[in-house]
């Protein structure tokens, strides 16, 4: 396998809790914090901007192995 099969990030498992946490506590709601700073949406760690810049929350993707060795059979 090449390096390359491995170029892509994906939220580990807690992270991808943790957004899944914040979409079903936030919902359609938005940011407070005109109103009482900080606000929960924005404090959340599920909240994608704060997943984004959170490097813990991120893995390397597996790559997908079926793909790869599907590829290497179409070369001739």
């Amino acid at each position: 396998m090449m390096p390359d099969d491995f170029d892509e990030d994906r939220l580990t498992e807690e992270a991808l809790a943790e957004y899944h946490e914040f979409e079903e506590w936030h919902g359609d709601r938005v940011c407070s914090c005109h109103i009482s700073p900080p606000c929960s949406y924005c404090t959340h760690p599920g909240n994608p901007m704060n997943l984004i810049e959170d490097d813990g929350a991120w893995q390397k993707a597996e790559p997908d192995i079926m793909a790869s060795i599907r590829e290497a059979a179409r070369k001739p």
